[in-house]
């Protein structure tokens, strides 16, 4: 099912987090594949980041217990990277 997610950055030391809301329905696994090209987009852009943690929640759903949450963690990995997610 295609919903509307708004995708967090967690702090680090190299970086401040921040915050994005997407415009366009996605499901799951889009959400995890557009988090993967930011992480890695990020990532070759900064020599010195190696992990990045991302969340991602359902805004269309005003029942909070119950939205779909995504969680990503994007890994330096060799020449590419290592997506985990929870």
């Amino acid at each position: 099912m295609k919903t509307k997610f708004d995708i967090e950055i967690k702090d680090s030391e190299n970086i401040c987090g921040g915050y994005l809301m997407t415009t366009e329905p996605m499901t799951k696994r889009q959400v995890v594949l557009f988090i993967k090209g930011l992480g890695s987009e990020l990532m070759k852009n900064n020599r010195n980041i190696d992990r990045l943690s991302y969340t991602a929640w359902e805004t269309d759903n005003e029942d909070f217990e119950n939205a779909e949450f995504v969680g990503v963690i994007v890994t330096r990995s060799g020449r590419g990277v290592r997506v985990t997610t929870y």
